[in-house]
C-alpha cells in the first residue's frame, strides 16, 4: 500500500498517516456491497474515501473517478427505489462535489421511477431543461429513458410518447431504452 506521512507545523501530537487506496479497490468494494443489496454500506465506503473536508479525503482520487463512484452508489439506491437516499447523494454532489453528470441525474430519476414517482421524475427532466440547478447539465437519452420508465410503470403511455417528442425536440437522439419505451407505449395504446 501507499502511505504518506503528513504533519503540519501547526499541529501537535503524533504525525498522521494517510493511506492511499486505489480507485479500483473503492470500486470493487462498492460493487460487492451493491451486489449484496447493501447500498447503505456502499454509501459508507463512499463516504470514507470520497466525502468530507479535503484534509480527511484522499484527494488524489480524480473527480471523474469520484463522480463514477457516486453514480454507482446512486444506481444501487435506484434499484431499490430509495429516492430519499438518492436525493441526499445528489445534494452532496451539488454542494460539495464531485460535480454531477447526466448519468447522475438518470440514476436519480430511475430511483424516482422505481418508487412510482412519475410527477417528480418529470419535474427533474423539466428542471434540467430549464437549467434550474445551475450546473448546465441537460438531460440525455439516459435521463429521458429513466423518466419513460416511470411513465411506463404508471401506465401513462401517452406521456411516454410526449417525453419522446420532448427529447427529439431538444435534439437528443434516442437510445435503446427510450426506443423500447416508445415501442411498448405505442403497442399498449
Amino acid at each position: 500500500f501507499d502511505a504518506d506521512w503528513f504533519h503540519s507545523e501547526h499541529e501537535s501530537g503524533p504525525p498522521r498517516y494517510f493511506i492511499h487506496i486505489p480507485t479500483k479497490a473503492y470500486y470493487s468494494a462498492i460493487k460487492i456491497c451493491l451486489a449484496g443489496g447493501e447500498p447503505e454500506l456502499a454509501h459508507s465506503i463512499l463516504k470514507a474515501g470520497c466525502i468530507g473536508p479535503s484534509d480527511e479525503v484522499d484527494m488524489r482520487l480524480p473527480d471523474s473517478s469520484r463522480s463514477h463512484l457516486f453514480n454507482l452508489v446512486m444506481s444501487g439506491y435506484s434499484q431499490i427505489g430509495d429516492f430519499e437516499n438518492a436525493q441526499l447523494l445528489l445534494d452532496e454532489m451539488q454542494s460539495i462535489g464531485p460535480r454531477p453528470t447526466e448519468h447522475t441525474y438518470a440514476a436519480f430519476i430511475t430511483s424516482l421511477a422505481m418508487a412510482d414517482k412519475l410527477d417528480e421524475a418529470t419535474n427533474v427532466i423539466d428542471s434540467m431543461l430549464r437549467n434550474e440547478n445551475g450546473d448546465g447539465i441537460l438531460p440525455g437519452s439516459s435521463s429521458f429513458g429513466a423518466c419513460m420508465l416511470a411513465a411506463l410503470k404508471a401506465k401513462a403511455y401517452q406521456q411516454v410518447l410526449g417525453l419522446n417528442t420532448k427529447m427529439i425536440d431538444a435534439g437528443i437522439s434516442p437510445n435503446s431504452q427510450s426506443y423500447f419505451g416508445v415501442v411498448l407505449a405505442s403497442t399498449r395504446l
